[in-house]
């Protein structure tokens, strides 16, 4: 081996000027290809990369077109859906409306006809209890009268409460509807006259009512008056005090139309309405309590007014179909497990000065341990 090296210098080293000129030159040209050919190589390479790149770039914004369309389809649906929606509370809304017109026309015609006291029996408290289909009547005052149950449980199902009741030629105005007055009783249909102001704890608990008219005149609504009825909507125009448990178990309750004038909301008030998809909140509502809509399953919304001051423990646990809830971002009174189950639905936190942002109920929550 080495003898071959030294022969190679020695061979070099007897190259005449010409022959180093000429290896020189195929040196020369031979570096001159290698570079044309790693630039070429280069250049191919860059081209390789730009189409690459390209293709890319159509695929993404083929990615965001399919996307937007999406989106697009996603919001028209919604739209769609909600346009729907908005027809059929509409006319619902005339439905009852509709219902409470003629509950009060025949309300109206009853008032010309005055229901003639007569027979009585006195009951445990020494009260003397007038005798009408259904119902027994008590004069609580020099002027008016209440609705009071049957003695002897007998009951027909559409009860027809008059607007006067006359005894020995003084009439009486009926303006309450007293505890447990039609508790657990077959009423399918019942007309309240324009004059009630007031219906009592249990008035119709347990019912098969499935629509009722009540007038601009009710004030108060007692607790677990309306519980495990069969009403399907109800419509509260005046009413500013709502008792615990009112609407509670009503199963086939869809709508609910609430007084501006209530402030309160009180425990377990519209609890397993499992049909309700819709409740607007009135601004000037102080206060919800526990349960008050709890495992109303099927609200997608939810706008809580700016004056809130509390929600109640686990207010709406279990409305697992919560999609939007708006709340005040200055709300801090709010109870443990309020909004239970609904980690999914996006929360929109809304300033005094109207500006709003967005979060997920997840972080909301959590971060407010609710």
């Amino acid at each position: 081996m080495k003898k071959q090296i030294i022969l190679s210098v020695i061979a070099l080293a007897l190259l005449t000027p010409s022959a180093w000129g000429q290896t020189e030159k195929v040196v020369r040209q031979s570096q001159t290809e290698t570079k044309a050919d790693a630039h070429k190589q280069a250049l191919i390479e860059k081209q390789r990369q730009q189409e690459a790149a390209e293709r890319a770039r159509r695929e993404k914004e083929e990615a965001e077109r399919k996307a937007a369309e999406e989106w697009k389809k996603q919001q028209q649906e919604e739209i769609d859906q909600q346009y729907q929606q908005e027809l059929e509370a509409k006319k619902k809304e005339e439905e009852h409306r509709q219902f409470v017109k003629d509950s009060l026309e025949k309300a109206a015609k009853m008032s010309g006809d005055l229901v003639e006291l007569k027979d009585y029996t006195v009951d445990s408290q020494g009260r003397k209890r007038y005798h009408c289909k259904g119902f027994t009547i008590l004069l609580i005052s020099e002027i008016s009268a209440e609705v009071m149950p049957s003695l002897d449980n007998k009951i027909d199902p559409v009860v027809v409460i008059p607007t006067k009741v006359r005894l020995d030629g003084r009439e009486y105005t009926v303006t309450k509807i007293g505890v447990r007055a039609f508790h657990w009783k077959h009423v399918t249909s019942v007309t309240v006259p324009p004059t009630i102001n007031e219906i009592k704890s249990e008035a119709f608990t347990y019912c098969n009512i499935t629509s009722i008219a009540l007038t601009d005149k009710l004030r108060t609504i007692g607790d677990n008056a309306f519980e495990h009825c069969s009403l399907t909507s109800v419509s509260l125009p005046n009413v500013t005090t709502l008792g615990s448990e009112a609407f509670s178990g009503c199963g086939s309750l869809e709508s609910v139309v609430l007084s501006p004038r209530l402030k309160t909301i009180g425990k377990d008030t519209f609890r397993d309405c499992g049909k309700l998809k819709s409740i607007e909140l009135p601004q000037g509502l102080r206060s919800i309590g526990s349960w008050a809509f709890g495992g109303c399953s099927s609200l997608t919304s939810l706008v809580i007014p700016s004056s809130v001051q509390s929600i109640g423990w686990g207010a709406f646990s279990g409305c697992r179909g919560l999609k939007t809830i708006t709340i005040p971002a200055a709300l801090t009174n709010i109870g443990e497990r309020a909004f239970e189950n609904s980690n999914s639905a996006e929360v929109i936190l809304v300033g005094s000065d109207g500006s709003s942002r967005k979060t997920d109920g997840r972080t909301y929550f959590n971060n407010n341990k609710k």
